[in-house]
């Protein structure tokens, strides 16, 4: 069980966050915060903003161990293409030879980098080439 010791500057803080930040996931995850600084068990927090408990622990968690900052922190994954490094020479080789289809796309992606892409995935390349 995670308890919070916070001085009243970090509780001002996180009211302020909960209330009047402009993203409403902030607000929601300041507010956890701030009810259980406040005394109140888990299972109300989550109750009242309408989150699992393990929620509640997990964003009492990141504040913790970042404070405000680590709490409002997304560290969503973003993975990165295989074909990142190869970008530049595909924009100039379908400058000089536009393909016609996603299918001659991908051909001329494999061709060019070894790298073979469903239709799909080459449709999707191509669209953040552009």
């Amino acid at each position: 069980m995670i308890t919070l010791e916070l001085i009243e500057e970090q509780v001002s803080e996180l009211y302020q966050v909960a209330i009047f930040d402009d993203q409403p996931r902030n607000r929601k995850k300041a507010l956890i915060v701030y009810l259980r600084a406040m005394g109140k068990p888990c299972n109300e927090v989550a109750k009242i903003t309408r989150v699992d408990k393990d929620t509640v622990t997990n964003h009492l968690k990141k504040y913790a161990l970042g404070g405000l900052q680590g709490l409002l922190a997304e560290n969503y994954r973003h993975p990165k293409s295989c074909l990142e490094p190869h970008i530049e020479v595909l924009k100039k080789l379908f400058e000089q030879q536009p393909p016609h289809t996603a299918n001659q796309a991908s051909d001329m992606i494999f061709a060019t980098t070894g790298i073979r892409l469903k239709q799909s995935a080459c449709r999707d390349f191509l669209k953040r080439l552009a």
